[in-house]
């Protein structure tokens, strides 16, 4: 036999061998135990016209969809909180790195509280 016939008489024979293993019944169950859907077509149709109505889907060469966000604080918050890091000494200039301690972190938040509490009272 020369090596033509031996080669392709060994891959015909593996073709075959791949064939009947592929066909053989522990396959097929094997990818029986594939998870099934718990959605029908209709439901899952629904949920996505449900979610382009609410702009959910990105259509498009968009990026994804940005949850809409409130604002933190207010414009007044932020203002005092601001004033107060400045005449506490919280904040830095130039190169200066300066690292507010707990106090003076409390002393901020608090003055954020009173601007708050203050624009509420004033409506």
């Amino acid at each position: 036999m020369n090596a033509k016939t031996l080669l392709s008489t060994t891959v015909a024979t593996a073709f075959a061998a791949f064939a009947f293993i592929a066909a053989t019944p522990a396959l097929a169950e094997a990818r029986a135990d594939q998870p099934t859907a718990k959605l029908t077509r209709a439901e899952v149709k629904q949920q996505l016209r449900q979610a382009r109505a609410e702009g959910r889907i990105v259509e498009g060469e968009q990026s994804y969809v940005a949850e809409p966000v409130g604002m933190a604080k207010t414009r007044a918050q932020v203002r005092a909180e601001t004033l107060e890091a400045v005449r506490v000494g919280a904040i830095g200039y130039g190169e200066q790195s300066v690292f507010p301690t707990f106090a003076q972190l409390q002393s901020i938040e608090l003055a954020g509280l009173k601007a708050l509490s203050t624009h509420v009272a004033a409506r």
